[in-house]
Order: structure tokens, then C-alpha cells, then sequence
């Protein structure tokens, strides 16, 4: 595989060595349609689109047994939860819900009482979920993450802010600030702001030293798995139109118009490229929040989803890192 340049030039930082490590099993409770032509440019076409998850990973820490979530996708009633013009700009394309984050967890024999940790990447409402199920659970995010729903569905409990001025932070793999959260090497949340400001991606340990392997939990680093091959390629983030009615359009808060997905462009093609550089990596795996791609191998034959207990913890060993390959003819659509 020929590594391209422009990622193969970014330092790459050893990651410590450790025998802690944690099983990861993916969980998705709602599917988004998600137009291409939002989120790569050139598209394949200007109608083209696809089904993708919205992945939630159970992860389970050894030797302790504590158990966290990595996101928590959709609010099963966000129709009635959300504020009206949250409700009313998702209601023209409604995600397919599958079922509550907490509901699923039980349906595999685990209590979503237990979980003693949920950290969510982002404060987007494809993401925060719903936390009422986790009543032990202390929330983690980042500085721009404890606002809109997810501020008030956290109110009264134990938050855990990841601000890179005050945390102790260290140079981990393609990342310049990671936080260990447990102390052992087994789970650091790594800077990938850039979609929004504080985005939080997680590098997991699966396999234990020497020869560890990893996991990177990506979130919304970007939403179209080719973005992070690290093969040449010519595909980069895409801008569009304003959203909404003639009379309201809806645009990127942060952003004048044209729209796009990220809040600050030039970090996010660099938080994608940073995230690139960790898939070239043989004991690294890349797992997007909306990887489609991983989706379509995991809710078939391999039954990867919880729940499953196979988990993706035994990724290389069982062969199932993918290569990033641009293919809009195998788009999943409802």
C-alpha cells in the first residue's frame, strides 16, 4: 500500500507500552442517510447518498471489570425530546431508530446501571443520547460539549471536562494531546477537534504488550470512510448550500455560508489527516462514529454488533481491519 505524502510527513509519537487493555463491542441503535455530497468532495453524484450507523462502543476494562460507553447515538424520542427546531430540521430525513441505548444493553445480558464511565466525542445530537439509563456513570467530554441537550441531560451529575489548558496531557501516536484516562495506557481521549471545538476521539488498547493492537473510536472526525485511506487521494471536506426553506435557510453556526460538516474547516482536514496516519498503522484499527463500511461487514455474517459478545477486540488476529476503498456502488439505502 503506497502511504501518501502528505500524512506519511506527520510525526508519529510512541505509544506506551501496557498490559491493561479492553474489549470493545460496537452497538448501533439508529441509521442516518447521509447525502454525499455533504461530506466528500468530488462526489459521485450530486443525489448520491448512503445508510450509515450511528455506532455506539461497550467497552469493557481488564483487569478492573469497569465498563464504559463510547458515545450513545440517537434519543430513542428525540421527536419529542428535542427542542422544536432541533425536532423540525431532523424530521424531513428521521433517522431509522432501532431501540434505546440502555434497552439494547440489557437485551445482552449487561445493566446499564454498572457502566461507571459514558464519554461522548461531541455535543451533536446523533451522539449525546440518552443518559438517563447510566445513573452511576461519570459523563466525559470535551470544552464545547456540555451545551444543548447534552447540558441538560447532565445536570446534578459527576462531568468530567477534557480542557487541553488544564489536564495533563501527552504526545500519543499522530495526536499532540491525550489524556490516559485510567491511568495505564489502556484508554487515552486524544485532541481531534475540528468538526466542533473539543471533539474527542478514543485510542483503546485491545490487545495487551508486546505487540499491542488498538482501536481508534473516531467520532465525526470526518463521515465518509475514505477520507481517512491512507493512500493518495484527491477526495477532501466538502462545502454546500445553505440547509433549510427559502424564507429560514440553516447554516453552520460557526460558519458563513457555504455550509459545511465541521465547525473549523482547516482542523478538521487536519484532524483527518492525523487520522489517516493512524490507519496506516498495522496494529491500529480506525472505526468512524458512521462507518458504513464497517457496519455492512458487522451487522451481517461476522455479527460483530452487541449483542454479540465477539466484540472487535480480536480485530487483526481475526483479519478484520478493511481497506479504505472509494466503492459508491456498494451504498447501502433503505
Amino acid at each position: 500500500m503506497s502511504i501518501d505524502p502528505e500524512i506519511a510527513a506527520l510525526p508519529f509519537y510512541p505509544i506506551p507500552e501496557g498490559e491493561s487493555y479492553c474489549e470493545v463491542t460496537p452497538l448501533v441503535n439508529g441509521i442516518l442517510n447521509i447525502p454525499e455530497a455533504h461530506i466528500i468532495t468530488p462526489a459521485s453524484s450530486p443525489t448520491a447518498s448512503y445508510d450509515a450507523p450511528t455506532f455506539s462502543f461497550y467497552i469493557k476494562h481488564e483487569p478492573s471489570g469497569k465498563t464504559l460507553f463510547f458515545d450513545l447515538g440517537i434519543r430513542y424520542d428525540w421527536a419529542t425530546s428535542f427542542e422544536e427546531e432541533l425536532a423540525g430540521f431532523i424530521t424531513p430525513s428521521p433517522p431509522i431508530i432501532l431501540g434505546d441505548v440502555g434497552a439494547i444493553l440489557k437485551e445482552g445480558g449487561a445493566n446499564p446501571e454498572d457502566v461507571s464511565t459514558v464519554i461522548i466525542s461531541h455535543r451533536h445530537w446523533d451522539h449525546t443520547g440518552n443518559i438517563a439509563p447510566f445513573p452511576k456513570a461519570e459523563v466525559v467530554g470535551g470544552i464545547d460539549t456540555f451545551i444543548a441537550d447534552l447540558g441538560r441531560q447532565t445536570a446534578g451529575r459527576q462531568t468530567l471536562v477534557i480542557d487541553w489548558s488544564k489536564v495533563k496531557s501527552s504526545k500519543i501516536a499522530a495526536f499532540d494531546h491525550a489524556y490516559d484516562y485510567f491511568g495505564d495506557g489502556s484508554v487515552w481521549l486524544v485532541d481531534s477537534a475540528g468538526h466542533t471545538a473539543g471533539h474527542l476521539s478514543a485510542l483503546v488498547r485491545t490487545t495487551p504488550s508486546p505487540n499491542a493492537t488498538y482501536v481508534l473510536l473516531s467520532g465525526d472526525t470526518c463521515h465518509h470512510p475514505f477520507l481517512i485511506s491512507p493512500t493518495t487521494h484527491h477526495f477532501r471536506l466538502a462545502t454546500f448550500p445553505t440547509r433549510g426553506s427559502s424564507d429560514k435557510p440553516r447554516q453552520h453556526p460557526a460558519l458563513p455560508p457555504p455550509c459545511c460538516m465541521h465547525s473549523d474547516m482547516p482542523r478538521a482536514w487536519d484532524t483527518v489527516c492525523r487520522t489517516r496516519r493512524m490507519e496506516a498503522e498495522d496494529n491500529i484499527m480506525v472505526v468512524l462514529a458512521h462507518d458504513n463500511v464497517y457496519w455492512r461487514e458487522w451487522k451481517g455474517a461476522e455479527g460483530r454488533l452487541w449483542p454479540s459478545k465477539k466484540g472487535i477486540q480480536g480485530w487483526k488476529k481475526q483479519g478484520l481491519k478493511l481497506e479504505r476503498k472509494y466503492e459508491p456502488e456498494k451504498y447501502d439505502r433503505q
